[in-house]
Protein backbone atom coordinates (compact mmCIF):
# COMPACT_ATOMS: atom_id res chain seq x y z
CA UNK A 1 0.00 0.00 0.00
CA UNK A 2 1.14 3.44 -0.83
CA UNK A 3 2.03 5.63 2.08
CA UNK A 4 -0.19 7.97 3.76
CA UNK A 5 0.32 11.69 3.90
CA UNK A 6 -1.29 14.63 5.36
CA UNK A 7 -0.99 17.77 3.11
CA UNK A 8 -2.31 21.42 3.10
CA UNK A 9 -3.23 22.77 0.09
CA UNK A 10 -3.75 26.45 -0.26
CA UNK A 11 -4.81 28.41 -3.27
CA UNK A 12 -7.57 31.08 -3.56
CA UNK A 13 -9.08 29.36 -6.19
CA UNK A 14 -11.62 26.89 -5.34
CA UNK A 15 -11.36 24.90 -8.66
CA UNK A 16 -8.14 24.78 -8.44
CA UNK A 17 -8.02 22.62 -4.99
CA UNK A 18 -10.60 20.73 -6.35
CA UNK A 19 -7.99 19.72 -8.75
CA UNK A 20 -5.31 18.68 -6.63
CA UNK A 21 -7.88 17.37 -4.04
CA UNK A 22 -8.60 14.79 -7.22
CA UNK A 23 -4.93 14.17 -8.37
CA UNK A 24 -4.06 13.33 -4.49
CA UNK A 25 -7.17 11.21 -4.27
CA UNK A 26 -6.52 9.20 -7.11
CA UNK A 27 -2.92 9.09 -7.62
CA UNK A 28 -0.85 5.33 -7.29
CA UNK A 29 2.05 6.93 -5.69
CA UNK A 30 0.78 8.20 -2.14
CA UNK A 31 -2.38 8.23 -0.13
CA UNK A 32 -3.13 11.51 0.87
CA UNK A 33 -5.36 13.20 3.60
CA UNK A 34 -6.15 16.83 2.72
CA UNK A 35 -6.77 20.48 4.45
CA UNK A 36 -8.14 23.05 2.13
CA UNK A 37 -7.72 27.26 2.76
CA UNK A 38 -8.55 29.49 0.28
CA UNK A 39 -6.94 32.34 1.73
CA UNK A 40 -3.23 32.43 1.72
CA UNK A 41 -2.50 34.99 3.87
CA UNK A 42 -3.43 33.36 6.78
CA UNK A 43 -2.30 29.99 6.29
CA UNK A 44 0.62 30.59 8.42
CA UNK A 45 -1.32 29.67 10.86
CA UNK A 46 -2.43 26.68 9.78
CA UNK A 47 0.61 24.77 10.20
CA UNK A 48 0.60 25.98 13.79
CA UNK A 49 -2.63 23.87 14.45
CA UNK A 50 -1.40 20.38 13.55
CA UNK A 51 1.39 19.01 11.67
CA UNK A 52 1.80 18.68 7.66
CA UNK A 53 3.37 16.48 6.20
CA UNK A 54 3.69 18.70 3.03
CA UNK A 55 2.10 21.71 1.58
CA UNK A 56 1.11 23.05 -1.66
CA UNK A 57 0.89 26.68 -2.32
CA UNK A 58 -0.34 27.80 -5.65
CA UNK A 59 1.24 31.24 -6.29
CA UNK A 60 -0.87 33.93 -8.05
CA UNK A 61 1.00 36.46 -10.04
CA UNK A 62 -2.00 38.74 -9.97
CA UNK A 63 -2.05 38.70 -6.24
CA UNK A 64 0.71 41.15 -5.03
CA UNK A 65 0.98 39.44 -0.74
CA UNK A 66 1.51 36.13 -2.49
CA UNK A 67 5.22 35.58 -1.76
CA UNK A 68 4.96 37.62 1.37
CA UNK A 69 2.15 35.17 2.56
CA UNK A 70 3.91 32.05 1.04
CA UNK A 71 7.63 33.68 3.08
CA UNK A 72 5.48 33.32 6.26
CA UNK A 73 3.78 30.42 5.63
CA UNK A 74 7.76 29.16 4.93
CA UNK A 75 9.34 30.16 8.13
CA UNK A 76 6.34 29.05 9.94
CA UNK A 77 6.39 25.66 8.38
CA UNK A 78 10.22 25.18 8.87
CA UNK A 79 10.47 21.59 9.09
CA UNK A 80 7.85 20.76 6.50
CA UNK A 81 8.38 21.01 2.46
CA UNK A 82 6.62 23.49 0.54
CA UNK A 83 6.17 23.11 -3.13
CA UNK A 84 4.98 26.52 -4.97
CA UNK A 85 2.50 25.88 -7.86
CA UNK A 86 2.71 28.59 -10.91
CA UNK A 87 -0.09 28.61 -13.26
CA UNK A 88 2.55 28.61 -16.75
CA UNK A 89 5.85 28.46 -16.76
CA UNK A 90 7.58 31.39 -15.31
CA UNK A 91 10.60 31.50 -14.23
CA UNK A 92 10.24 35.17 -12.53
CA UNK A 93 7.72 33.68 -10.81
CA UNK A 94 9.74 30.55 -9.95
CA UNK A 95 12.31 32.36 -8.79
CA UNK A 96 10.30 34.47 -6.40
CA UNK A 97 8.77 31.39 -4.91
CA UNK A 98 12.31 29.93 -4.15
CA UNK A 99 13.20 33.01 -2.74
CA UNK A 100 9.90 33.09 -0.17
CA UNK A 101 11.47 29.56 1.08
CA UNK A 102 9.77 26.93 -1.21
CA UNK A 103 11.33 23.82 -2.16
CA UNK A 104 10.67 23.88 -5.77
CA UNK A 105 7.65 25.28 -8.03
CA UNK A 106 5.44 23.21 -10.03
CA UNK A 107 4.37 24.28 -13.45
CA UNK A 108 0.13 22.79 -12.51
CA UNK A 109 -0.34 22.76 -16.46
CA UNK A 110 2.60 19.95 -16.60
CA UNK A 111 1.04 18.12 -13.85
CA UNK A 112 -1.20 15.40 -13.70
CA UNK A 113 -2.43 12.22 -10.86
CA UNK A 114 1.19 10.19 -10.91
CA UNK A 115 3.56 12.94 -11.59
CA UNK A 116 1.89 15.23 -8.40
CA UNK A 117 1.74 11.99 -6.28
CA UNK A 118 5.55 11.29 -7.15
CA UNK A 119 6.83 14.70 -6.60
CA UNK A 120 4.96 15.10 -2.92
CA UNK A 121 6.16 11.55 -1.78
CA UNK A 122 9.34 12.42 -2.77
CA UNK A 123 9.31 16.05 -1.51
CA UNK A 124 8.14 14.10 1.72
CA UNK A 125 10.46 11.26 1.98
CA UNK A 126 13.30 14.14 1.21
CA UNK A 127 12.52 16.12 4.09
CA UNK A 128 12.48 13.32 6.44
CA UNK A 129 15.78 11.55 5.63
CA UNK A 130 17.38 15.05 5.64
CA UNK A 131 15.93 15.64 9.41
CA UNK A 132 17.16 12.49 10.31
CA UNK A 133 20.30 13.11 9.19
CA UNK A 134 20.49 16.15 11.13
CA UNK A 135 19.45 14.32 14.32
CA UNK A 136 21.91 12.10 13.80
CA UNK A 137 24.52 14.77 12.99
CA UNK A 138 23.43 16.88 16.39
CA UNK A 139 23.63 13.28 18.40
CA UNK A 140 27.39 12.60 17.04
CA UNK A 141 28.42 16.55 17.94
CA UNK A 142 26.61 15.84 21.36
CA UNK A 143 28.96 12.79 21.56
CA UNK A 144 32.00 14.11 20.31
CA UNK A 145 31.27 17.48 22.81
CA UNK A 146 31.62 15.07 26.03
CA UNK A 147 35.21 13.89 25.13
CA UNK A 148 37.67 15.48 27.07
CA UNK A 149 40.41 15.28 24.15
CA UNK A 150 40.64 18.67 21.95
CA UNK A 151 38.97 17.33 18.68
CA UNK A 152 39.34 18.75 15.18
CA UNK A 153 37.51 17.47 12.03
CA UNK A 154 39.69 18.15 8.97
CA UNK A 155 39.57 17.78 5.22
CA UNK A 156 41.46 16.64 2.39
CA UNK A 157 43.19 20.44 2.55
CA UNK A 158 44.06 20.49 6.31
CA UNK A 159 40.98 22.50 6.33
CA UNK A 160 39.04 22.51 9.82
CA UNK A 161 35.74 21.43 9.27
CA UNK A 162 34.46 21.08 13.06
CA UNK A 163 35.81 21.57 16.56
CA UNK A 164 34.38 19.90 19.48
CA UNK A 165 33.84 22.17 23.07
CA UNK A 166 36.93 20.91 24.81
CA UNK A 167 38.98 22.45 21.71
CA UNK A 168 36.87 25.60 21.75
CA UNK A 169 37.50 25.84 25.52
CA UNK A 170 41.46 25.27 25.19
CA UNK A 171 41.84 28.04 23.05
CA UNK A 172 39.81 30.50 24.76
CA UNK A 173 42.05 30.02 27.64
CA UNK A 174 45.12 30.19 26.02
CA UNK A 175 44.68 33.78 24.21
CA UNK A 176 42.35 32.65 21.18
CA UNK A 177 40.78 35.40 20.10
CA UNK A 178 36.88 35.00 21.36
CA UNK A 179 34.24 34.41 18.84
CA UNK A 180 37.17 33.08 16.67
CA UNK A 181 35.53 30.72 13.95
CA UNK A 182 37.53 27.62 13.60
CA UNK A 183 35.96 26.03 10.65
CA UNK A 184 37.66 26.89 7.56
CA UNK A 185 41.21 27.46 9.34
CA UNK A 186 43.92 25.71 7.87
CA UNK A 187 45.81 23.00 10.72
CA UNK A 188 48.75 23.46 7.82
CA UNK A 189 49.11 26.95 8.22
CA UNK A 190 48.82 26.95 12.12
CA UNK A 191 51.87 23.81 11.77
CA UNK A 192 53.62 26.37 9.69
CA UNK A 193 53.18 29.10 11.75
CA UNK A 194 54.98 27.62 14.88
CA UNK A 195 58.62 29.13 15.93
CA UNK A 196 61.40 28.42 18.38
CA UNK A 197 61.79 25.14 20.30
CA UNK A 198 57.76 24.46 19.03
CA UNK A 199 58.83 24.65 15.42
CA UNK A 200 60.22 20.86 15.05
CA UNK A 201 57.15 19.72 16.81
CA UNK A 202 55.11 21.15 14.80
CA UNK A 203 56.70 20.17 11.39
CA UNK A 204 56.57 16.54 12.67
CA UNK A 205 52.90 16.96 13.37
CA UNK A 206 52.27 18.12 9.86
CA UNK A 207 54.20 15.69 8.34
CA UNK A 208 52.09 12.86 9.76
CA UNK A 209 49.03 14.42 9.71
CA UNK A 210 49.71 14.41 5.44
CA UNK A 211 50.91 11.27 5.34
CA UNK A 212 47.61 10.01 6.80
CA UNK A 213 45.48 11.65 4.83
CA UNK A 214 47.53 10.94 1.59
CA UNK A 215 46.81 7.08 2.80
CA UNK A 216 50.28 6.78 2.90
CA UNK A 217 49.77 5.64 7.18
CA UNK A 218 46.40 4.65 8.75
CA UNK A 219 47.53 6.13 12.55
CA UNK A 220 49.81 8.33 13.37
CA UNK A 221 50.49 9.59 17.32
CA UNK A 222 53.20 11.65 18.65
CA UNK A 223 53.44 13.29 22.49
CA UNK A 224 54.32 16.76 22.42
CA UNK A 225 55.22 19.52 25.10
CA UNK A 226 52.76 22.25 25.66
CA UNK A 227 53.79 24.67 28.20
CA UNK A 228 52.49 27.58 29.47
CA UNK A 229 53.90 30.43 31.56
CA UNK A 230 52.37 29.13 34.47
CA UNK A 231 52.35 25.21 33.92
CA UNK A 232 54.48 22.12 32.21
CA UNK A 233 51.97 20.44 29.94
CA UNK A 234 52.09 17.58 27.42
CA UNK A 235 49.80 16.76 24.85
CA UNK A 236 49.64 13.13 23.02
CA UNK A 237 48.49 13.92 19.18
CA UNK A 238 46.30 10.99 17.18
CA UNK A 239 45.51 11.15 13.87
CA UNK A 240 43.22 8.54 12.36
CA UNK A 241 41.15 8.77 9.07
CA UNK A 242 37.19 8.02 8.15
CA UNK A 243 36.13 4.98 7.36
CA UNK A 244 35.35 6.46 4.13
CA UNK A 245 37.67 6.52 1.45
CA UNK A 246 36.16 9.61 -0.63
CA UNK A 247 36.04 12.66 0.40
CA UNK A 248 38.85 12.07 2.63
CA UNK A 249 38.58 13.20 6.42
CA UNK A 250 40.72 12.63 9.38
CA UNK A 251 40.34 13.35 12.97
CA UNK A 252 43.13 15.31 14.97
CA UNK A 253 42.78 14.21 18.91
CA UNK A 254 44.64 15.78 21.65
CA UNK A 255 44.73 14.20 24.91
CA UNK A 256 46.38 16.17 27.97
CA UNK A 257 48.57 13.38 28.98
CA UNK A 258 50.02 15.91 31.76
CA UNK A 259 49.61 14.08 34.90
CA UNK A 260 51.12 10.92 32.95
CA UNK A 261 54.23 12.88 32.20
CA UNK A 262 54.36 14.40 35.86
CA UNK A 263 54.30 10.66 37.19
CA UNK A 264 56.73 9.39 34.82
CA UNK A 265 59.01 12.32 35.88
CA UNK A 266 58.92 11.83 39.11
CA UNK A 267 59.62 7.81 38.91
CA UNK A 268 62.68 8.35 37.02
CA UNK A 269 63.84 10.99 39.89
CA UNK A 270 62.77 8.21 42.36
CA UNK A 271 64.79 5.30 40.55
CA UNK A 272 67.89 8.30 40.02
CA UNK A 273 68.16 8.63 43.91
CA UNK A 274 67.84 4.68 44.79
CA UNK A 275 70.62 4.03 42.37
Amino acid sequence: MPPVFHLLLVAADPVLLDRLEEWLRTSAQASCTCVRSEQPESAASLVGREPFDLVLFALDPAEATGADALAQLSAAASATPVLALIARDDEPLALQALRAGAQDALVVDRLNAEVLGRICRYAIERARAKAQSASSEQFLRAAVDTLSAHIAILDDQGRILAVNRAWQEFAAGNGVPAGTVFPGLSYFAACAGATGEDAPTAAAAEAGLRAVIAGERDLFEMDYPCHSPDAQRWFHLRVTPFAEPAPRRVVAAHENITARKLAEAAQQRSEGLFE
